[in-house]
């Protein structure tokens, strides 16, 4: 929704990037990958960690596999948000 969050992919090649951000409420955001092609993709996620709300620098980096069919939630914390890189294994 404009003004409360924002999520956008960009393709590289054949690497995908995707971060989004939220506004000052926290939220939790549900990802699915349906423009993937039809393979695992090694994924790094960087996302907001436990105490973002209070300590701007606390973040988690967590390695996954995602494809096609992965559905991802990700909790966003109040003005927080997240970064995806993923290239094909």
């Amino acid at each position: 929704e404009i003004g409360k969050y924002i999520v956008t992919a960009r393709r590289l090649g054949e690497d995908w990037y995707i971060g989004g951000q939220t506004n000052w409420d926290a939220r939790t955001l549900t990802l699915a990958f349906p423009f993937l092609d039809n393979v695992d993709y090694q994924a790094t996620l960087m996302k907001d960690g436990i105490n973002a709300h209070h300590n701007a620098e606390d973040y988690q980096i967590k390695q996954l596999t995602i494809n096609r069919n992965t559905i991802l939630p990700i909790d966003l914390a109040s003005g927080g948000g997240f970064v995806i890189k993923m290239r094909k294994r």
